[in-house]
């Protein structure tokens, strides 16, 4: 079997007398490889996590935030942050939609510290993602092991992933891994009962963190199911297989879950209906804007329009390069004699790039996918399926270049497609090693250990709290501070547009941006203090969960702790109540008194013994259908 044979995939990875060709086999892991390598660059200043833009600084930065106190907890009081008491003046860090600390991706931040820790996790989802393409290539698509590997290579160095590093949303990159995810359902039988098993496992990891990401990533995998099915490559009962991964992964996650529904109940949930409209035709794309997504190389600055807010044009790059555009213009005029796996690729990124053209089509396909529960907290699709429109493109590519050598026998036709297939890969990969190198240029250093007393600081901008709106500036220097408060144990108060919490705790002191400085804040009434008279109080102790407060009230009195309130309190002594949205401690008596508070996640306990449950249930039903599986004789290959 030659390098560049493109013979049907019931063969590939069989050598020519019949035994197992194992380079062929193992062809399609070498695009971890490429996406290490391509990726390298971000981790030349393992502490580099700020870049020159207020966008990219600000969402890498709230997720960093997570990450250090969630290695903070763990590792200095060896808890779960149940809760954070220096964001949005304190909250359930376990129920925060953004929070992974239950993931397996919060590894790397409490091994290395969240700032290699983030970009490591990155890099090993677009490893596992690159693989996967790889797989889904050879199994699926009808790709013999050399294209498959072009395939998932591709998908190594296309700009998708880049561009989530430039606009800074870290959760979105993680999406990477999902193509695996995809083959593990996609092969899945009663003898390979194991991919079933980590088909889920996949499913709960997005579950535990991605939130909205995990709505659009079952989307995908039900369109591949289902034309699967329609074409005949898949039995029906991969539906029913489908519905299982994903309730399963569902339960799987019930310990992130459960809690985040609980949070998101009592807040109202979220209130996004004007979002599309308010929000303009930015967030939609049209023909040129998705070929220029396609073509160009990901800005190394976000633009920004006027009022500060970036174009849709940054949250859409797919970054393939004309190339590979060429490749995949072939596999559509060819699309007839193609493999089912290859054209429920087409398919799925025909769907969505119907989706993110929005009011522009003929037909506005988001508006009825805005419709469903879930998918109506979007800002616009194309934040959330450009990443189809990669994956769809890559496999479509590789079979195009297939398609070539299958149809071309010449010699010098065969050496213009591998250089071709260099230069869609030389292209791409360039301008993404470019643009990790550019991702973050400042470093944040770690700074002095948590004290004792906690402060808290308000970082005013202008139009909203918490940082300053717009690209006016070459140093975001607000969330740079912020960043390093939160390390040396100085929270910040800020009201993200997605979970209101009002009314807000109070900070210290204020920091203008106008001013570049800090100044005291008058409307600051200390950290704890006592609601119906003067008297002296304290904070003793700040833990991740819980704290220790001092007060000498004179007579029965209410102790106010500068912190949101939220249920799921308790103290001793005293009755923990809500003070005008503060935390507050109704107190019996007077004289001198020590307060213990202790938080737990409301929906936490259910949540674990649902999880503990599910991953009992399927290793039971994996070990079970695998029993079954190995005692079936094999089927004989058509």
């Amino acid at each position: 079997m030659t390098m560049w044979d493109t013979g049907a995939d019931s063969t590939a990875g069989i050598g020519d007398d019949g035994a197992p060709d194992w380079a062929g086999r193992t062809a399609v892991f070498l695009p971890a490889l490429v996406a290490v390598a391509v990726m390298a660059p971000l981790l030349a200043d393992p502490l580099a996590l700020v870049g020159p833009d207020t966008f990219r600084s600000h969402d890498w930065l709230e997720s960093a935030k997570l990450d250090a106190f969630s290695r903070e907890a763990l590792l200095r009081w060896q808890t779960l942050p149940h809760w954070n008491p220096w964001l949005q003046g304190g909250l359930p860090q376990l129920a925060h939609p953004s929070d992974g600390s239950l993931s397996p991706t919060v590894l790397p931040s409490l091994l290395l510290g969240p700032a290699a820790g983030m970009k490591l996790s990155a890099a090993l989802a677009l490893a596992l993602g690159a693989v996967g393409v790889g797989l889904l290539g050879r199994d699926r698509c009808g790709l013999t092991p050399t294209f498959a590997a072009f395939a998932g290579s591709a998908f190594a160095v296309a700009g998708w992933v880049p561009s989530r590093m430039m606009i800074g949303y870290y959760e979105s990159c993680l999406y990477a891994y999902f193509p695996m995810v995809a083959w593990l359902l996609l092969t899945a039988d009663r003898r390979h009962p194991g991919r079933g098993a980590l088909a889920t496992i996949g499913v709960a990891v997005a579950a535990l963190q991605l939130h909205l990401g995990l709505l659009v990533l079952l989307l995908l995998l039900t369109v591949l199911v289902a034309m699967e099915v329609v074409q005949g490559a898949r039995p029906r009962r991969a539906l029913a297989l489908l519905a299982a991964v994903g309730a399963g992964g569902a339960a799987l996650a019930a310990a992130k879950l459960w809690p985040m529904g609980v949070y998101l109940r009592g807040l109202g949930f979220r209130e996004v209906a004007e979002y599309p409209v308010a929000w303009g035709d930015q967030w939609y794309g049209s023909l040129a804007t998705y070929l220029g997504c396609a073509l160009r190389g990901v800005p190394l600055v976000a633009a920004y329009r006027d009022d500060g807010m970036t174009v849709q044009a940054d949250f859409g790059y797919v970054g393939l390069g004309l190339p590979l555009l060429l490749l995949l213009a072939v596999a559509i005029a060819r699309l007839h004699r193609l493999s089912p796996g290859l054209r429920s690729a087409f398919v799925l990124g025909l769907l969505c790039s119907w989706l993110c053209f929005g009011p522009n089509a003929g037909v506005d396909a988001f508006h009825a996918l805005w419709q469903l529960p879930g998918f109506h907290s979007m800002r616009g699709s194309v934040r959330y399926l450009s990443f189809g429109l990669a994956w769809a493109g890559c496999l479509l590519a590789a079979g195009g270049l297939q398609v070539v050598f299958g149809e071309a026998r010449a010699r010098p036709v065969r050496v213009l497609g591998v250089a071709v297939a260099l230069v869609a890969l030389a292209w791409p990969g360039w301008e993404s090693g470019r643009r990790y190198a550019a991702a973050f240029t400042a470093r944040v250093e770690p700074g002095e250990p948590p004290g004792a007393v906690f402060v808290q600081d308000e970082i005013d901008g202008g139009e909203g709290q918490g940082y300053a709106r717009g690209g006016s500036t070459d140093r975001d220097e607000g969330n740079l501070l912020v960043y390093r408060n939160l390390r040396r144990g100085v929270g910040t108060i800020y009201a993200p547009a997605d979970l209101p919490a009002e009314p807000s705790p109070v900070g210290r002191r204020i920091y203008v941006v106008a001013d570049e400085g800090y100044v005291d804040n008058p409307a600051y009434h200390g950290e704890v203090w006592c609601a119906q008279h003067s008297c002296a109080a304290a904070v003793e102790e700040v833990r991740a969960g819980g704290f220790r407060l001092s007060a000498t009230p004179v007579t029965a009195d209410t102790l106010v702790l500068n912190q949101a309130y939220h249920p799921g309190w308790s103290a001793e002594p005293g009755s923990v109540v809500d003070h005008d949205g503060l935390l507050g401690v109704a107190l019996d008596g007077s004289g001198p008194v020590t307060v213990s508070l202790r938080f737990a996640t409301p929906g936490f306990r259910p949540g674990v013994a649902v999880s503990a449950g599910a991953l009992v249930m399927l290793l039971a039903v994996t070990w079970v259908v695998r029993r079954r599986g190995l005692a079936s004789p094999p089927r004989l290959p058509v």
